[in-house]
């Protein structure tokens, strides 16, 4: 048990209408990270979940050799999917609820139709969700990068204009130690408002050693970078299907917040969006408030269901 305290106001006890695992007796919660953060990252808020859930996982997305890393993520979301569909065999159930940060949000909100009959809810945090013109621009970066890439030997220079993929593919990705890690990052404007302990877990599981005395990224540099350059941007011409209650929870100083993403999946897609305090990384920055923002989001969405 954690020192969680959700606000009172909660009424858990609509949680006693979810399937439960035959493993733990409680309902099953299916989470997935973001780009480059092994779920390990996110453990100060899957502690405070667990109190209410069995966490079932899926970790270094993007390093599975079977699941290759493609455009719009179509592999990975089917990762998710199988994923999903273990989940529920393992405990028993006959569905869970679906969570996902950034590219975990969006191949889970993809893996919604291949797993429609396994999904009771799910909860989007922060999406790596490109819409309108945004992400008829990169389509079309993506294309001229594919056509270029035989009569240049400049590869990704669209794409790598439009995605972090520029900057990912510079970063620093081994350290002497885990605390020389430590004292490199900390102060970095992506870590900087990270809660301590979510930092603390970061570097605990987001470096592994490299065999040569130093640490390096888990989920290596190029992983990274090739998520970012193939991040979905079929949403100007497509539409996600939903086929059970799905939510946003937005950080209001998140980059996809800024350029209208979440606004535009509310009017276009009816994808009913909250928002709060923090960046695209909000939820490494304030895990026990975002507990008590999802228990509320899944709770309201059962007393939708059951309405």
């Amino acid at each position: 048990m954690t020192n969680f305290h959700p606000s009172n106001c909660l009424d858990t006890a609509a949680l006693s209408t979810l399937p439960k695992s035959q493993l733990t007796g409680k309902p099953v919660l299916h989470f997935v990270h973001a780009n480059g953060i092994p779920v390990g990252s996110y453990q100060p808020l899957l502690d405070c979940l667990a109190d209410f859930f069995s966490i079932s996982h899926l970790d270094k997305l993007g390093t599975h050799d079977e699941y290759a890393i493609d455009n719009h993520w179509q592999s990975l979301t089917r990762q998710v999917a199988d994923s999903i569909q273990a989940s529920c065999q393992t405990h028993g159930v006959s569905k869970l609820i679906a969570i996902g940060h950034s590219l975990g949000a969006m191949t889970t909100l993809q893996a919604l139709p291949l797993q429609s009959k396994r999904i009771s809810q799910a909860i989007l945090l922060d999406p790596a969700l490109l819409m309108t013109h945004r992400a008829l621009l990169f389509d079309i970066a993506k294309l001229l990068d594919n056509c270029s890439k035989y009569f240049t030997k400049t590869e990704h220079y669209f794409g790598d204009k439009f995605s972090p993929a520029g900057k990912s593919k510079h970063r620093k990705d081994t350290f002497p130690s885990h605390q020389a890690a430590y004292l490199a990052l900390r102060h970095k404007a992506l870590f900087r408002d990270f809660d301590e302990s979510c930092f603390e877990h970061y570097i605990r599981h987001g470096f592994v050693a490299d065999g040569n005395g130093a640490v390096t990224l888990a989920i290596p540099k190029m992983a990274e970078v090739a998520i970012f350059r193939t991040m979905p941007s079929w949403y100007w011409r497509k539409k996600p299907q939903l086929p059970c209650p799905v939510g946003i929870l937005a950080g209001k100083d998140s980059y996809f917040t800024r350029i209208g993403s979440y606004r535009a999946a509310q009017e276009k897609f009816a994808l009913p969006v909250q928002y709060t305090t923090g960046s695209h990384m909000f939820v490494l920055e304030q895990p026990q408030a975002v507990a008590t923002k999802i228990l509320s989001m899944i709770i309201h969405q059962l007393d939708l269901t059951h309405d």
